[in-house]
């Protein structure tokens, strides 16, 4: 009988510990459910905007101009080469024209070869830099927000000039375009600029 009650009371306690820890949990969840969320500062980047305005942008577009430069150079010298070789075949006499046209056909082979080489080298560089490039802007427009205390920064993009658009390009640009309005206080833009312009001068 003795054991039967110490049973009961045992399982009485158990049940009353149960409800206990179920009450407490639950009130704990109703608390965090009805606790308000705070609110959410949001900034805003223009990425093309910036870009346009990097010093090392800048210094990149001068590099690729002189490397196409170069390049229709080299490229230059091999057609004249190949031309040279054509007026020396056209002046040659019967045993030379097969030495002479196999020497074009070399030429007119390194020619295309060069120029494949150099376009894709040229393609490769500039994708290289605005990885590069777009890291460093994002990486700079979260360590400008987190400053200001930013949770979240949006794309922006500049307003479309609609006048020289046809009306599929309109309705693309109204679709495509995320901020509508923001005020100049949450645009990291300029700081974005003047920080990495600052960090490309004292490299």
């Amino acid at each position: 009988m003795i054991r039967k009650k110490n049973l009961l009371l045992t399982t009485l306690t158990l049940l009353l510990a149960a409800v206990l820890v179920t009450t407490y949990g639950l009130g704990r969840l109703d608390a965090q459910v009805a606790q308000p969320a705070g609110p959410t500062s949001v900034a805003v980047l223009n990425v093309q905007e910036v870009l346009a305005e990097l010093d090392q942008a800048a210094a990149f577009t001068q590099e690729l101009q002189a490397t196409q430069t170069t390049n229709q150079a080299e490229l230059k010298d091999l057609q004249d080469e190949v031309q040279s070789l054509q007026s020396d075949l056209d002046l040659a006499a019967d045993d030379q024209k097969d030495a002479l046209q196999e020497q074009i056909l070399d030429k007119i082979i390194a020619f295309n070869i060069t120029r494949e080489s150099q376009n894709q080298r040229l393609v490769l560089d500039q994708r290289r830099h605005l990885a590069s490039l777009y890291l460093k802007v994002v990486a700079m427009g979260e360590t400008i927000a987190q400053r200001r205390g930013f949770d979240i920064v949006v794309l922006d993009t500049p307003m479309p000039d609609f006048q020289n658009l046809n009306p599929e390009q309109v309705l693309n640009a109204i679709a495509t375009r995320k901020v509508l309005y923001h005020s100049d206080a949450v645009d990291l833009s300029r700081g974005v600029v003047e920080q990495l312009n600052t960090d490309w001068a004292n490299r």
